[in-house]
């Protein structure tokens, strides 16, 4: 796609190229977006930058990069509509929109009582894996070009693989605080997601995922992300999911997010426990998908068979039928030649999945 256009001053080519090279250059993620936001201010004007990585097998938001923008946009952006940026991101990547400089609702009326009316989106794709959400802000009355959304879809796939690089390298040295933090971390939040207990592993955890140019009082993006898919937070809530999440913090470190629903308290309430826990660097999963072909919504179901959904659950979370989510999955145990959703785990992602019984629904599933 991205042949399809042509850049038209020398300035534009100068800065793609300059962005070609620093993303095979081997930078981390944190440097690696500060350097590509830099190198775009040089061709587009902007007032603030967002630069968010993202888990690729669900595009997810998993760790934030900040320059210029206000805390108070940024805790709404954050929190209160966390999901709905998602939303967005995801829409462009599978519309093939990659761009768009589209606002309403309530994230408009956030930016203009902000003064930074005007905001481009970019998700970073590559291979139809979502890296990045990218967004830039203008103050009102500096729309932004279809020149300059150009630039910014040719610029995609170049920060796409960069960022792909970035999440296979190695921790870089560990700080005294990230190596005394080495074990699994509790935090606890309740219904108003206000923190009512963290353990000190979990302290360290935090400030290594929390976003960077912000206050670090927000909570990391890799955390709102695995604890909003829990659902309503209340005793009638019909979610069972227990949602996983990998994410990595800015020294490089991967973690393991995993979230659950406490007991519901005297009003009916649930606070939510999440237990983030270091963990191997990232791309098991993403080597496994590559080697036995799946596509990307047999991935994004299989993911969540992870996180302990239902075959309903998934239809619901998803918008298809049960009977379409069991022929994603019965795709997915051909390709990867198992029987049943744990061996299916198991061999993904070696976790220690036992084979489903015989009298499973899933168990000997075979296309003829």
């Amino acid at each position: 796609m991205t042949q399809a256009f042509r850049l038209t001053t020398r300035g534009e080519r100068e800065a793609l190229r300059s962005i070609r090279m620093v993303c095979s250059s081997g930078l981390d993620s944190v440097a690696l977006r500060e350097e590509v936001c830099r190198i775009v201010k040089t061709v587009i004007a902007s007032d603030a930058c967002l630069l968010i990585a993202t888990d690729p097998d669900t595009g997810l938001f998993t760790h934030g990069w900040v320059d210029g923008l206000p805390d108070s946009l940024a805790r709404t952006l954050i929190t209160e509509l966390h999901e709905q940026e998602i939303a967005e991101h995801l829409y462009l990547a599978r519309s093939g929109l990659t761009t768009s400089s589209r606002n309403s609702g309530f994230a408009l009326q956030s930016l203009r009582a902000e003064g930074l009316e005007c905001r481009a989106r970019t998700t970073i794709t590559l291979e139809d894996d979502v890296w990045g959400a990218w967004s830039i802000f203008r103050e009102k009355d500096r729309p932004f070009t279809e020149k300059e959304l150009r630039f910014l879809r040719m610029a995609a796939p170049h920060i796409g693989r960069g960022m792909r690089s970035a999440s296979r390298l190695e921790p870089r040295t560990r700080s005294s605080e990230i190596s005394s933090g080495s074990s699994p971390g509790v935090l606890v939040l309740d219904e108003c997601r206000q923190t009512s207990l963290r353990t000190g592993p979990a302290a360290a955890h935090l400030r290594d995922l929390a976003t960077i140019g912000v206050s670090r009082d927000l909570l990391p993006y890799a955390v709102m992300s695995v604890i909003t898919q829990l659902g309503p937070r209340n005793c009638y809530s019909s979610a069972s999911a227990n949602p996983t999440l990998r994410a990595q913090g800015s020294s490089g470190e991967w973690y393991t997010l995993r979230a659950s629903l406490a007991e519901p308290d005297s009003s009916g309430m649930c606070a939510s426990i999440t237990v983030i826990e270091p963990t191997s660097r990232s791309g098991e999963s993403e080597s496994a998908w590559r080697h036995y072909g799946l596509t990307p919504r047999e991935r994004e179901v299989v993911r969540l068979v992870l996180d302990g959904l239902s075959t309903k659950q998934i239809a619901a979370r998803l918008h298809l039928s049960a009977y379409t989510v069991q022929d994603h999955l019965t795709n997915a145990c051909e390709k990867v030649d198992v029987r049943g959703r744990h061996a299916l785990l198991a061999k993904l992602y070696g976790a220690g999945y036992r084979p489903e019984p015989a009298s499973s629904p899933l168990a000997g599933t075979k296309r003829t």
